[in-house]
Parts: structure tokens; sequence; C-alpha cells
């Protein structure tokens, strides 16, 4: 489902086509960024930050407290920053801030934020395409590390980084998850006139443009009946 892929199985000898990704499938939202707002009580004046910590229990364990803090330290730059929590249905948290919101669609928390912390995954690709700009931050056990880095064969830990073949977004990872280090870089990317979030946003375009145009699924169905045909 990426465009990467189709190279590293065609270096190994087996014909494969890409013919886009899913989330280039028009998604119609039953809700606009005004209703957004008004549903959770927000104020469209003010900033707003998406904190997405993950889906697994495991992982919001390790990142939680590190999200938070960097949160502690943009609202002395922030006064009014505005706090929406992406939440899985199959985690908790720990206590937070009564200020903060709860969103259950990942997507719509996304659309509507200004910048938004996110576990790497495919998080951080929905980002991409919505034009929101983002950290990556990931912490794994000590030993867990040691093994990812010894198996690793790529430069970037993210998809995005990874489909364009370059750093576009930063990546905190491990050691390098620091609350004041992340807050400095959200700091860049939150000013509207700061040249990191013009050329983060002008590289989203052309990730895009590499994951291909809607109508992926008619295309597949397409490909596998013509094969299919005697």
């Amino acid at each position: 489902i990426f465009p990467f892929e189709q190279k590293w199985y065609r270096s190994k000898g087996v014909d494969t086509k890409y013919y886009g990704h899913p989330f280039m499938e028009i998604d119609h939202l039953n809700e606009d960024r005004v209703q957004f707002f008004k549903r959770h009580k927000l104020n469209q004046k003010e900033k707003l930050i998406a904190l997405l910590p993950g889906s697994r229990q495991q992982e919001i364990n390790k990142h939680w407290g590190i999200y938070i803090k960097t949160v502690a330290l943009l609202k002395k730059a922030y006064p009014n920053l505005q706090v929406i929590i992406a939440k899985s249905d199959n985690v908790t948290f720990p206590k937070a801030d009564k200020s903060f919101k709860i969103e259950k669609n990942a997507k719509k928390a996304i659309i509507a934020s200004d910048i938004a912390i996110v576990a790497s995954g495919t998080a951080t690709l929905e980002c991409a395409i919505e034009g929101t700009p983002l950290v990556v931050c990931y912490k794994v056990s000590p030993i867990t590390w040691l093994l990812a880095k010894f198996m690793m064969k790529v430069k970037y830990f993210s998809i995005v980084n990874l489909i364009a073949e370059k750093k576009i977004v930063p990546e905190f990872l491990q050691s390098k998850m620091k609350p004041n280090i992340i807050k400095n870089k959200l700091i860049d990317l939150i000013d509207e006139k700061s040249q990191l979030r013009k050329q983060m946003i002008e590289d989203f375009l052309k990730v895009k443009n590499k994951l291909g145009t809607p109508g992926v699924y008619s295309k597949i169905a397409n490909e596998i009946l013509k094969a299919t045909k005697p």
C-alpha cells in the first residue's frame, strides 16, 4: 500500500504494481471544522493541538507523561492553547487537565488542529494528507530499541519520511523524546508565517502525489477482473 514497497518487491523479482493508497479515497465526514469546534466548545480564534499518543495501552504508558509536559511548556508561550486528544476505545489515559477534549475520530481531530504530536504510525500519514504539521514521537523499552536498531535498515522511522525519502517531519525517538526539545520545534510549526511550517506543508503535497489518486479500490478490482477473465 506504499509506493516504496513496489521497489522492494521488484528488487526481489516479484512483478508488482502500485495503484495508490486507500487514504486517498474521498472520505465524506459528517462534520466540518466549525461544527467540530462547536461540539467540543472550542474557540476558533485560538490555536489547537492534537495529541495522538498511540492506539495501544503500552504506547500510552510510554508517551503520555512526555506529551503532558510538552503541552505545559507550550502553554507558557501560548496560554490559550487548546488540546484535543484522539483516543482509541481500547486505551485509558491517566488523569489529564479537565480542559483537554477527547475525540474518538482521529481524522476529525487532525483536520481541525493547527499542529499535532503523533506516535509513529498511520496517523502521521493522515496528518500529511490533511496538511497538519506534526512532530513524531515514539518510545519503547531499551531492549526493544536495541533490537530495532540492529534489525532496521531504513533511514527514517515515520511513514511520511519513508515515502518522501527525506526527513520532512521531525522524529523524536527514545532518548531524544524530551519535552523541551519537542516544544521548541512545535513553537516554530504553530507559527503561520514560519518557513518550517510552510516547507512542511509543501512537502506534504509531494507525498500526496506519490500516494496516487482516489479510486484505488476500483482500480484494483478492475485489474483482478481482467486477470481472472478466461
